[in-house]
Order: structure tokens, then C-alpha cells, then sequence
């Protein structure tokens, strides 16, 4: 029960988050075309954001149907389980900025880049979680298959 009850409030976090990030996603789409960066930038900026919200509803949608199923639908095919992994970015992500934010300005206390350098290790920490979450569940899958 106790599996259930926490697999209900994750899942109910992943998918505000997923809304969250959709509401970022359409306002930083609404006005596209900036003169102050370049396309790619802003592109690069809107896939990012797009892709966490993606992960987060797909990762809170899952856990919510553990909570009232009481049972994880098995993921079936690569995309499925490519998308899964790439739901690893959103934790690795918002577990790691906190903490290493802080250590960042605890050792680089008068650098005023500080925190977009904290940004720039989160970034990478959570797409290190996707990779290693692809990469396992695809070896997962190689590995049951017969």
C-alpha cells in the first residue's frame, strides 16, 4: 500500500510538472521568431523544455495508473522504451540542480555566472540520467529477449 500511496504522489508531481513545462513550452512558442537569439538557440530551447514536459507526463501518467491499477504496464518496442529513458531527464535534472547550485556559490561566491554554470552541470547531469535510462532499459529488453 505504502508502494501505491508514493507512487500516487510522484505521479501526481510528474504530471504537474509535465503541465508546468507544456505552459512554458507554448509561451516560449508564442513568441518565436526572437531578433535577440538565433534560431538554433531558441529551437534547441524549445525541444529541451518540450522533452521534459513529455517525461514528465509520461513518467506521471505511469505512475498514476500504478497507483489506482496497482500494476506497471509493461513497455512494449524500442520507441516506447527510448521514450521512457529519456523520461530519466526530468529526475536527474531536478535532483541535481538544487545541490549543486549550492556548492557552486559556496566555492564561487563572487562569480556572477555562478548559477548558469550550476545550469549548465544540471543540464548535463540529466542528460546522463536519459542516456544510462535508455541504455538499461534497452539492454533490459535485449536480455529477456530469447
Amino acid at each position: 500500500m505504502l508502494k501505491r500511496i508514493s507512487a500516487a504522489i510522484m505521479g501526481l508531481l510528474g504530471v504537474l510538472a509535465g503541465f508546468y513545462a507544456c505552459g512554458l513550452t507554448w509561451e516560449v512558442t508564442r513568441g518565436f521568431p526572437s531578433h535577440e537569439l538565433s534560431i538554433w538557440k531558441e529551437l534547441l530551447g524549445i525541444l529541451l523544455i518540450g522533452s521534459v514536459a513529455f517525461g514528465g507526463l509520461t513518467l506521471g501518467i505511469r505512475f498514476l495508473g500504478f497507483a489506482l491499477l496497482g500494476e506497471f504496464a509493461q513497455a512494449k518496442g524500442r520507441p516506447a522504451l527510448v521514450l521512457l529513458g529519456l523520461g530519466c531527464f526530468f529526475p536527474g535534472f531536478a535532483l541535481s540542480f538544487p545541490l549543486i547550485t549550492l556548492l557552486w556559490v559556496v566555492h564561487q561566491p563572487n562569480e556572477d555566472a555562478a548559477a548558469l554554470t550550476a545550469l549548465g552541470v544540471s543540464v548535463s547531469v540529466g542528460v546522463i540520467a536519459a542516456i544510462a535510462g535508455c541504455a538499461l532499459l534497452l539492454r533490459r529488453r535485449s536480455a529477456a529477449r530469447p
